[in-house]
């Protein structure tokens, strides 16, 4: 009974407006990463993908290898009984969180199915996940261990996207049919 009770007050948390000023930064604020090795400018504009707005690839969306965060774009998402408020409230409060510190970054060396530039930044996908405002993503290699990890922990805690609990299978998105 104590558990239902904490569940339904941490998904009516998530329901409310906007937690971002209490998670260190508003959406879409800017910030800075170091991207190999160059520190620049840039706009989360959700909690897997920034948009840098300086140096030597000024104007490009980079992703976030490893993770998966919910879209921000509306209340589209359905998971584990959560209503789509609370996990697009999830969803914005995963930029904040990412644009919290200063990241480190790399090229991964290829863009994404979008054209995004895919970066590796350990420690913003590690704080997403730890919080769970992202899920652990792979498709090319194994998962990382450090982020399986803090996932299982996020899940324990019903942190996030996982405040309803962990549904046997986690489908990531679904998209139109003729999309590659």
């Amino acid at each position: 009974m104590l558990r239902a009770a904490a569940a339904a007050l941490a998904v009516a948390a998530l329901a409310a407006p906007s937690d971002a000023g209490a998670r260190g930064a508003r959406p879409g604020r800017r910030s800075m990463v170091v991207l190999d090795g160059e520190r620049v400018p840039v706009r989360w504009t959700d909690g897997d993908t920034f948009r840098i707005l300086g140096g030597r690839l000024a104007g490009r969306a980079a992703r976030l290898s490893g993770v998966n965060a919910l879209e921000t774009y509306g209340p589209v998402h359905r998971w584990a009984g959560i209503s789509p408020w609370a996990l697009l409230a999830v969803a914005k409060a995963a930029a904040p969180l990412a644009a919290r510190e200063v990241r480190r970054c790399e090229d991964q060396g290829r863009d994404d199915v979008y054209g995004r530039l895919l970066a590796s930044c350990p420690d913003a996908a590690l704080a997403l996940v730890e919080a769970g405002d992202a899920m652990v993503f792979a498709v090319d290699a194994p998962a990382d261990e450090r982020l399986l990890a803090a996932q299982r922990r996020a899940q324990a805690a019903r942190l996030g996207i996982w405040a309803g609990g962990a549904p046997p299978l986690v489908p990531t998105s679904l998209h139109s049919a003729d999309e590659p």
